[in-house]
Formats: C-alpha cells, structure tokens, sequence
C-alpha cells in the first residue's frame, strides 16, 4: 500500500484538477514542509521536538549539496516545468533560469516557501498568478516529489490540454481523490461485527437511504472477508458515498492487494443502487483488452457451456452507462444465445472506435451478466439475506472462474 503522504499528495492533485484550488493549496503548503523535513532527516538524526523548533528557512538553508542534486528541480528531465527560480538576493527580484547549479534550486525552494507562507498565512487572494508567480508549480512539485509514478504517467501528455495538471482526465482525478476516502475509512469498518446467524439483511426500507444501506453492507463486507477465502478470493473495497453518490459497490477479485491489478480487469462484484441490488461481474475503467477477450469469450463453447447449465436460473445480461446505469435487460437464454452475435459485434466495434493511445477510462459496460432484485412499480423490493443470495454469488464466481479459465487459454491473466 502507498504511504500516507504519496496518497495526500495524489489526492492534492485529484482535488486541484477537479477545481477545489484552496483545499489543494492548503494541502501543497503542508506536504511542502514535510518534504523539507525528510530531506533535512536524510541527513541528520533530528528528534520530533527538534524539527519543530527549526523554522522553515533555516531547514532549507541546512540542506546538504549532495541532498539537493536528488531534489526534483535539479533534474534536467522536467525542465520544461520547472524552468525558472525568483533571485530575491537583487531589489528587484529577477527571474532567472533554472539550471543544474544547487544554490539555484535553494532559491527556489525558498521561492516556495514564501507561496507557502502566504498559503498558510490567508495572503493567497492577494498574490499575482503571472510568469514570476505561478502558484500551481508549487503543487506540480509537491506531486513530482511524493507521487512520482502518478506524476510521470501524466508528464508525457502535458502539451494536450495546456499544462501536466490539465492533461489529466477527469475520471482519473476522481480516482486519486476517492483513493484516501476509501483507505482512510477500512480501519473504521474493519472494526464493525457481523451477526454470525444472518450476515446479511437489507429490507425495501434500506434503499431510500444509501448512508443507511451502507451501514448494512459494512458488516456484510467484514464477513465475506473470510467467505471469499475458499474461492481464492479477497474483498476489496466498499465504495464511500454521499449525498450526490448513485450507488454502493463491493468488488471481489483475485488475491492481490499490493498492486489491485486484479480491481483494475475484472471482479466478481456487487452493486447496491436505490433501485436494485445486483450480483454480477464488472470490468475496471481501463481494462479495453479485458472487454475485447471477454466478447471472444461470449462467443465460446466455454461460456455456452455455463449458459446452458443455468438456463432454469434468472441470470441477466444488461448494459451499462456511466459506472452503474442499465438498460437493455435481457435473460440469459436460448433467445440471447441465438442473436448475442449482433450484441457482441456492436460492443467489440465500439472499442476499436476509440482512439489507439487514448487514456481515457470506460465509463460504461456491455453484456455484463448478472443477478438483479429489482424494486417493483410500487417501489418496493424484496428483503435481501446472505442465505438468498448465496446460490446467486457462487454462480457468478463460477462464470468468473470460466472467463478467467478461457482468459488463461489465450495467454492472459486476469
């Protein structure tokens, strides 16, 4: 797992792209500080107390040579960002350029500290946002210094959209953002039992209130924990809400928590909406080759196999748009079978319209295969318990395994 200040800086960074400029600035301005100290505990040992006595300008001024040319403004390879330093020893201040030379990335630094203090000072507003003063290339800093595979995965696309931060995609700033939410509160649900006689057990009344429904699922999530070991699986993650949020989702996928390759490609998932509750498998926003194989398998004796052993069950296939919404619910049966060709051809035609170095994350999915208990026209859904859904779960644990069984055929893993 990241470490904290990694995921405050990439949180600083999702939260600046997504427009909450003076929550990211507050947030630069103390991560700034505390790169300073590790640099300064590089290369000495310093008590707590001890750091806190030295001011900021002093810490810089104490940083080592040898400390510096390893600091992300020595650096020739992001020169293009970080181009320039203010010279505050000459009245005026001139503008020089930044250059392999260590006294020049001291000044900038203390070029940043004083953005800082006026961040942490309330002065913000006041300051100019020119050529000499641009506020953003203190956050861009900060990220190059914390974050740097989140920084470096962006930097080649900086020219697309005017500048590192702009290049980032929406979606993605909201991931970087939701990470935090998500890790921050584990250790709190982590903490909630499970009652042993009935883990599960949401009523018509739960979906009204997604804050409620959640409380629900907390448990819920605690117990398959263990549940999901005999399948070689793990639980992921609950998904924060709030009151703009359209639904709950909790991920079941492969054992491996140290990368979450496995969330990225395809999980065993389940989806709490105020509509409906649905026992399916889901693609990640980025997995495009996942979704291209999983279209050659619809097509396979492998996955006809599996069709025809549930033909009695209410297995769905629908669509997605924008993470959660369905539409075009049809049931799993001879009538899909006999005409999935078409469906399969328009999703598979669908990729291959996307542009060929695009990085933008898919926000929809097509013939996801599923179990939904759907509220009826009078609004009310039917009470769901562990002991109902569970022959629904290991079904679609089982079309999980056959996909990953036909995935490991063609020479992929999922």
């Amino acid at each position: 797992m990241e470490n904290r200040e990694t995921l405050l800086a990439r949180y600083m960074v999702g939260r600046y792209r997504l427009g909450y400029e003076n929550l990211a600035f507050y947030l630069a301005g103390a991560l700034f500080e505390k790169i300073i100290d590790n640099k300064l505990l590089t290369q000495e040992t310093l008590s707590a107390y001890e750091l806190n006595r030295i001011s900021l300008e002093d810490k810089i001024d104490r940083l080592r040579d040898e400390v510096l040319r390893n600091d992300t403004l020595y650096s020739d390879q992001w020169r293009d960002i970080f181009c320039w330093y203010m010279d505050t020893d000459q009245r005026p201040a001139l503008r020089k350029p930044l250059s392999q030379n260590t006294d020049a990335v001291r000044k900038r630094l203390h070029n940043f500290r004083y953005l800082r203090n006026s961040i942490m000072h309330g002065s913000l507003e006041r300051m100019r946002d020119d050529e000499d003063n641009k506020k953003e290339n203190l956050i861009t800093y900060v990220w190059r210094e914390l974050a740097p595979k989140s920084f470096e995965m962006a930097y080649p696309h900086r020219h697309e959209r005017g500048g590192i931060i702009s290049s980032m995609q929406e979606h993605t700033a909201d991931y970087l953002v939701r990470d935090i939410d998500e890790i921050d509160i584990k250790p709190k649900d982590k903490k909630v039992a499970f009652a042993k006689d009935e883990p599960l057990k949401i009523l018509s009344e739960d979906f009204e209130n997604l804050y409620k429904l959640r409380r629900k699922l907390v448990p819920f999530k605690n117990f398959l924990e263990n549940w999901v070991n005999q399948f070689g699986l793990f639980t992921d993650i609950l998904t924060t809400i709030d009151t703009t949020s359209g639904y709950i989702w909790l991920p079941l996928t492969r054992k491996d928590p140290a990368t979450k390759t496995g969330i990225l490609t395809c999980s065993v998932s389940m989806l709490a909406t105020p509509l409906d509750f649905r026992i399916y498998m889901d693609f990640g926003g980025r997995a495009k080759e996942e979704r291209k194989l999983y279209y050659r398998f619809i097509n396979s004796d492998e996955y006809l196999q599996f069709v025809e052993q549930n033909t009695q069950s209410d297995l769905k296939v629908f669509d997605i748009d924008w993470y959660s919404h369905k539409f075009n619910i049809r049931n799993a049966d001879k009538n899909w079978i006999d005409n999935r060709l078409a469906s399969i051809e328009s999703a598979a035609s669908k990729i291959d319209m996307l542009p060929e170095k695009s990085d933008d994350p898919l926000t929809w999915n097509r013939m996801l295969h599923g179990y939904i208990f759907q509220k009826d026209e009078f609004g009310v859904i039917e009470t769901i318990t562990f002991k109902k859904i569970e022959p629904k779960l290991r079904s679609i644990i089982d079309f999980y395994k056959t996909f990953k069984k036909f995935a490991h055929k063609e020479g992929v893993t999922i």
